[in-house]
């Protein structure tokens, strides 16, 4: 009798647990049929570029791709802080203000020559997600939106780093009601050479 009060109440539970599992099966499902965002990942990369500028350039790829079956439009990008990138040296202090930086959404990809690189992304309009401008950029099923956040930077003086690490902080906001992070932290090159000491 025990025995068999034991597989009854088994049984119960077996059947709860595949309602619950049908249940969130179905929600996936529907949830599926609206478009959803998906970011992807990248590694970022940095280099040095001598010349007369000195510069210091970082590009942090950027990805999302629509797995639903709706259209989504791609809203603005928004500042977390007063500022969307950070310089920041080894005590902590904000050096932001004392390194000129400039900021790009390229398409454009290094291949070799980091001249011809910043040439490129400079072909470009600024970026600055502080301004709150409307993208409305629609990214279809099954597609990606995909570009490159790339900084030009002069953190170098008298031939000292102004700051050791660079700190990317801002929101990506979709007509989905989606919001995604971008946050990356970036380690500034040390750079001794005798040319931009004189800087």
């Amino acid at each position: 009798m025990f025995s068999f009060k034991k597989e009854i109440d088994i049984g119960h539970t077996l059947g709860f647990v595949a309602i619950i599992i049908s249940v969130v099966s179905l929600w996936q499902s529907n949830k599926g049929s609206d478009g959803y965002i998906i970011q992807g990942s990248g590694v970022a990369g940095t280099g040095t570029i001598l010349a007369d500028e000195c510069l210091f350039v970082m590009t942090l790829p950027m990805e999302f791709n629509n797995s639903g079956r709706r259209s989504v439009a791609l809203e603005r990008f928004v500042a977390i802080n007063k500022s969307p990138l950070l310089f920041t040296n080894s005590s902590g202090t904000d050096s932001s203000t004392a390194i000129p930086y400039e900021v790009y959404l390229s398409d454009a990809n290094y291949m070799g020559n980091m001249k011809f690189f910043i040439d490129q992304v400079r072909e470009d309009p600024i970026f600055n997600p502080n301004d709150g401008a409307s993208f409305d950029q629609l990214i279809y099923p099954d597609k990606s939106y995909r570009k490159n956040i790339v900084v030009i930077a002069r953190p170098y003086k008298n031939g000292k780093n102004l700051a050791d690490t660079l700190l990317v902080s801002f929101d990506v906001k979709f007509s989905n009601t989606q919001n995604e992070e971008v946050r990356a932290a970036i380690r500034i090159s040390k750079y001794d050479n005798t040319d931009c000491s004189k800087k």
